[in-house]
């Protein structure tokens, strides 16, 4: 199991997954966007999934990052945006979750980083406004483990007590003790659960819509991962990655959103000046 097939994605290796990020990226209808290092181009299949491939501005695929498009919400206060990774347009933002006043990010709830699917495209635009609305996706790490019911969550041994509304940052998974870094333990109610099919395979998902601490998120998982079955009115808990979406408008660069690819019009173009 990986991130990837949380989204339907059954790719053997990082060898097959690459071939098909070639395969889509001028696909007609694609999204292509300029970021200050290079360019995303945003590719669709449907159900909320979203691949958004990174190229440098010689037009190389360098990179890609997935999201899927769900319905939670979440406001939050961005103190920080930083790389993570091999190229500019990776990265994550950091700040508080939730805080009750908007002019102070450490009256949040907790502090917690997620991965950022289009980093390069809004991480100066979002240090010049930081309180946002975000749509968190939190991919199933390992398993998903699920309850009927409040009494069932709390009849498990060691949890009596605890709440079933978590979203705890796991800084243990960062590339050093203590670093910031896009995971969290992610817990609460079920407000909606679908069983989802990735139109490009075929292949199954979960999207689990979550009441957690501090608003929504959604959730998504691999069918193989889970503990029990998702209820509505039930309750989830996983360790998990998490992806973020600003829902909040942002005074960001134009977006080239054409009829073709970017990607391949400037492609296009550099050949027609070889030849």
């Amino acid at each position: 199991m990986s991130h990837l097939s949380d989204i339907g994605f059954g790719f053997k290796n990082p060898n097959e997954f690459l071939e098909f990020v070639q395969q889509v990226v001028n696909l007609d209808g694609n999204k292509g966007f300029t970021s200050p290092n290079g360019h995303y181009m945003l590719w669709e299949t449907g159900n909320g999934v979203e691949l958004w491939i990174h190229a440098d501005k010689a037009l190389q695929l360098n990179g890609c990052g997935i999201h899927f498009r769900g319905e939670g919400q979440i406001r939050a206060h961005v103190t920080q945006t930083f790389i993570a990774g091999n190229t500019p347009l990776h990265g994550c933002l950091y700040g508080w979750l939730n805080p009750s006043d908007e002019n102070n990010p450490y009256s949040g709830e907790l502090p917690f980083a997620s991965s950022v699917p289009n980093f390069d495209y809004i991480a100066e635009p979002l240090l010049r406004s930081p309180m946002v609305t975000l749509q968190i996706a939190a991919f199933v790490e390992k398993e998903i483990r699920c309850y009927m019911s409040d009494g069932a969550y709390h009849a498990v041994r060691g949890r009596s007590t605890a709440p079933s509304e978590v979203f705890e940052p796991d800084w243990s998974k960062g590339d050093e003790p203590g670093e910031p870094s896009a995971m969290a333990v992610c817990g609460g109610r079920v407000l909606a659960v679908e069983m989802r099919t990735n139109p490009a395979t075929n292949l199954p998902f979960y999207a689990i819509l979550v009441k957690t601490r501090g608003g929504t998120i959604d959730m998504v998982a691999d069918p193989e991962s889970l503990r029990g079955r998702p209820v509505v009115g039930g309750i989830v808990q996983a360790n998990c990655w998490l992806s973020a979406a600003v829902l909040t408008e942002l005074e960001t660069p134009a977006a080239l959103a054409q009829p073709e690819s970017a990607f391949r019009q400037k492609r296009d173009e550099r050949a027609r000046t070889k030849a």
